[in-house]
């Protein structure tokens, strides 16, 4: 999400420190990720590419074909999904001055049940948190008017907010930057880009939760009611999905409904899994199938 990009921008940004907003908004980055970034995919045989909506928002994407690094003997186990926790629900308080990057956490802590609250700076959180008491805040370390140190520092003296769990959201790593956030008062480190496994590992920690997990094969995983194209078409489909190619599956499932109507209901399942980018799904998925298809 964020302003788009204007069809003559869509090359431009690739550019070394180009950026396609105007100069005076121009407040943080350098301008070499998506430089950096075309150059390493395309070093590795493919191309990044791009669409975008001026005022909605871009979409970037790649594929690259890579070989294993030796031979795999057995299927490695499938790391199952949080889609919650246990108990009461718990408030985090969100503080950074980039709006961006408070929308990264809460659409990691609000699906799983959190409630979350947000501020841009330390002064705001000051008063926010005192409000409402929050279960854990995550803030960030460089912001205006108040700083996550100081900030730090003032809640530690605040009764009722001495003991909470406090996060700091840092894109440094140096010992220096750790240490002066450590003596603030914060409970720990998360460094950006914030990892989802860093993120859960902290959240359980210093809440004490105890997680939801979703079932490792989907619960509604028959697909007995679908008629199903010959076993070498699933074989295809197969391959697509052992390369992680979401275009090439996704390609599939459009060329099989077009070929019998009876496919179309085995289509549309395929590319409702290809559209929650549900790898795991659609290999249980191609291994009913291919079940099917032999007995």
């Amino acid at each position: 999400t964020g302003i788009g990009l204007p069809p003559d921008k869509r090359e431009a940004i690739f550019q070394p420190f180009e950026q396609a907003k105007e100069a005076v908004r121009r407040g943080e980055g350098t301008g070499l990720g998506l430089t950096i970034s075309r150059s390493l995919v395309e070093a590795m045989g493919g191309s990044l590419q791009v669409e975008s909506e001026e005022g909605k928002g871009s979409r970037f994407w790649f594929e690259v074909t890579l070989p294993l690094s030796g031979p795999v003997e057995k299927r490695p186990a499938i790391k199952r999904a949080i889609t919650g926790y246990e108990g009461k629900r718990r408030t985090a308080l969100i503080v950074d001055d980039i709006a961006s990057n408070r929308a990264v956490l809460k659409d990691m802590l609000e699906p799983l049940g959190f409630k979350t609250a947000e501020a841009e700076n330390g002064d705001e959180a000051l008063e926010l948190a005192s409000s409402i008491q929050p279960d854990i805040i995550l803030m960030d370390r460089k912001m205006p008017v108040v700083d996550g140190i100081e900030a730090a520092r003032r809640l530690r003296q605040t009764p009722g907010l001495d003991e909470t769990p406090l996060i700091s959201i840092s894109a440094s790593v140096s010992k220096e930057a750790r240490s002066e956030v450590l003596q603030a008062g914060y409970n720990d480190i998360l460094d950006k880009p914030i990892g989802w496994d860093e993120l859960a590992a902290q959240l359980e920690k210093y809440l004490s939760l105890q997680w939801q997990y979703e079932n490792e094969k989907p619960e509604d995983s028959s697909y007995d009611e679908f008629v199903l194209p010959p076993k070498e078409r699933l074989e295809e489909l197969a391959r697509f999905v052992k390369l992680g190619s979401l275009v090439g599956i996704g390609d599939w499932a459009k060329q099989i409904a077009t070929e019998n109507i009876r496919y179309q209901p085995l289509a549309d399942a395929i590319l409702e899994l290809v559209d929650n980018f549900n790898i795991n799904g659609l290999g249980f998925f191609v291994e009913e199938c291919l079940e099917r298809s032999e007995e």
